[in-house]
């Protein structure tokens, strides 16, 4: 039968027996049920039915489809159907009391929306429900029996109001999607059942009062009958406990599987024997328990997580790495800055390592830089004698170390300041500092928090320069050493894990190829062509949480190289340089600095 008109019935608008097989591209409206039939209703659907009662009212497997485009719309259940139904809708199904009423065994495959003021889809036993649009209602999205099987896509929603967004009683739970209550109730309600086990695996995100909760007994409804069961949670993905508890599992030999630390509240297991297992995927974070798990498997851990005293934390091993990296920058910056020359009086070179500026002289130099997106700065002050001298240095980095991750590093040095002339006009210049500093780590309370740790610093750096050639010709070559003892930290999100004091030492061999150019006025530019070699040999970070420890290396062990290119503008008689250079290293990563100095 095929209907593309409009059927208009005070009562029913097509009323059938067994067997009716139904093409809807038309408009029935019905002050009753829109579509009445016994057993194995076919109907497809890509008009309007619109009901006082039921949209469609049917017996056994029923098939229905709603296409793209089609309404099925009823005061009561838009779809009302007993046992073995099969429903595909891709359009809208809009119930004032249910969306889909059915009986066991329903499979319901959900493209489009399906909206309720009661619940969305309801069901008995071995629902199977596909959801890729949207699901909503005032009071359970999903409200079904034992045995079910629910799959929530990316593009899934399953939204409640007032109540849970999936009440079910057994079954498996599979999100990669959106699957929360408004307001006051769990994401996933769990009621007494006698099925053994459950399973929710979840790629995306639960949230709710309780994001996933079962059935207390009496502790929670006098009336109400405990699940014993158990429930195995596998978390992928993101957990939200908005008051306070993200898991309430009860009795039962419960388990939870973490390969995603993006649970937010507390994970009560309940009575009984449970187990949690940390998987080698989990990222940086806390999670808090109300009891000890019996079990716990931290075979497949990586290094940086550790369970004590009710919290299973995991450290950000890329943060580690990224402040061994930065101490690294940090001593070539200062010796790119600092290594000023100090050759005779007599001196007339013109480039910066190569400026002839007199006995007893004050200099200051400043740079500024910028790489891969971080931000430094040294300012150094000095005062020279004929030979050595002494400097005062304080230079900042701002960097991101991983995702979500940020450093502050502060440092303040003392150092002593030489140099000479050696033969065929070459110039040695060297430096020997201490100081000390602070290094503050920065992130949400979600991944680490924040934690700070004193510094200590010794550096030894030097650098020779040749004399330019007839052509203007010249090389420049610097090398540094530096070690820092960086103080112990306590990460504010890390549930009071500390992190050991630990010694970090860095170095670097740089050489540039310069050429002199004499522009109008006096004025020189240099233009130079280089490579930086940097070093970094970090000592393994010692996590302590509780009476529990955990070590772990940085993985910064080794060199990296960067290509530098710039130049350097100086002036005949001036006691001023300036130099700009830009940075791209064997990682892809580029930036540039800009440094000048005054002797006066």
């Amino acid at each position: 039968m095929r209907n593309s008109g409009l059927i208009d019935a005070d009562v029913d608008g097509i009323s059938a027996w067994d067997d009716l097989t139904l093409t809807n591209e038309g408009r029935i409206e019905a002050g009753d049920d829109g579509v009445d039939a016994e057993d194995g209703l076919i109907l497809t659907n890509s008009g309007t039915i619109d009901a006082g009662y039921w949209a469609v009212n049917a017996g056994e497997d029923a098939d229905v489809t709603n296409a793209e485009g089609g309404e099925l719309i009823a005061d009561r259940a838009a779809i009302d159907v007993l046992g073995g139904a099969v429903i595909r809708n891709h359009g809208l199904i809009d119930g004032g009391y249910n969306g889909i009423y059915a009986d066991d065994s329903l499979e319901l495959t959900n493209t489009g929306r399906i909206e309720a003021e009661d619940h969305g889809g309801e069901a008995g036993d071995d629902a199977g429900i596909t959801n890729s649009g949207s699901i909503r209602a005032q009071h359970d999205a999903i409200n079904v029996d034992e045995r079910a099987t629910i799959v929530n896509a990316t593009t899934g929603s399953i939204v409640s109001q007032h109540e849970d967004a999936i009440d079910l009683d057994s079954g498996t739970v599979l999100n990669y999607g959106l699957i929360r209550p408004v307001s006051g109730e769990a994401a996933i309600d769990f009621d007494d059942s006698e099925v053994a086990v459950s399973t929710i695996t979840n790629h995306g995100t639960i949230s709710g009062a309780v994001a996933i909760n079962v059935a207390l007994g009496e502790d929670e409804d006098p009336q109400a009958i405990e699940n014993s069961a158990a429930q195995v949670v596998v978390n992928h993905g993101r957990i939200i406990g908005t008051d306070g508890t993200a898991l309430q599992l009860g009795a039962g030999k419960d388990q939870i599987d973490i390969y995603s630390m993006d649970i937010e509240g507390l994970v009560d297991l309940g009575a009984d024997d449970d187990t949690l297992i940390v998987r080698a995927t989990v990222q940086n974070g806390v999670v808090y328990f109300a009891s000890d798990p019996e079990t716990i498997d931290m075979d497949e851990a990586p290094d940086t997580a550790i369970y004590d005293d009710m919290k299973l934390v995991v450290a950000s091993r890329d943060s580690f790495a990224g402040m061994d990296a930065h101490v690294t920058e940090h001593a070539l910056g200062l010796g790119k800055s600092a290594l000023v020359p100090m050759p005779d009086a007599t001196g007339d070179g013109l480039a910066f390592c190569e400026q002839g500026l007199g006995d007893g002289a004050w200099w200051a130099t400043g740079s500024v830089g910028v790489f891969d997106g971080d931000g430094s700065g040294r300012l150094s002050l000095g005062r020279d004698g004929a030979r050595a001298g002494v400097f005062l240095s304080y230079g900042r980095i701002s960097a991101t170390l991983s995702d979500g991750h940020d450093l502050i590093s502060d440092s303040t040095l003392l150092g002593l300041h030489g140099g000479t002339g050696l033969p065929g006009g070459a110039q040695l210049v060297g430096i020997a500092y201490l100081g000390f500093g602070t290094i503050e780590m920065r992130s949400p309370l979600t991944a680490s928090g924040r934690g700070s740790a004193e510094t200590q610093i010794l550096g030894l750096a030097g650098s020779v320069a040749s004399a330019p050639s007839a052509s203007g010709v010249s090389v420049v070559a610097r090398a540094g050493i530096e070690h820092q003892r960086i103080g112990e930290m306590t990460m504010s999100g890390l549930g009071g894990a500390s992190f050991g004091a630990r010694d970090v030492t860095s170095g670097y061999v740089s050489a540039e190829l310069r050429m002199e150019h004499g522009l109008a006025a006096g004025r020189v530019i240099t233009p130079f062509l280089g490579l930086d070699v940097l070093f970094t040999d970090g000592e393994d970070v010692t996590m302590t949480l509780g009476s529990g420890s955990t070590r772990f290396a940085t993985g910064t062990g080794g060199s990296s190289a960067q290509l530098i290119l710039g130049a350097e503008l100086g002036s005949t008689g001036q006691p001023w340089h300036l130099r700009i250079e830009g940075q791209y290293d064997d990682s892809g990563a580029a930036g540039g600095s800009l440094t000048a100095g005054l002797r006066f």
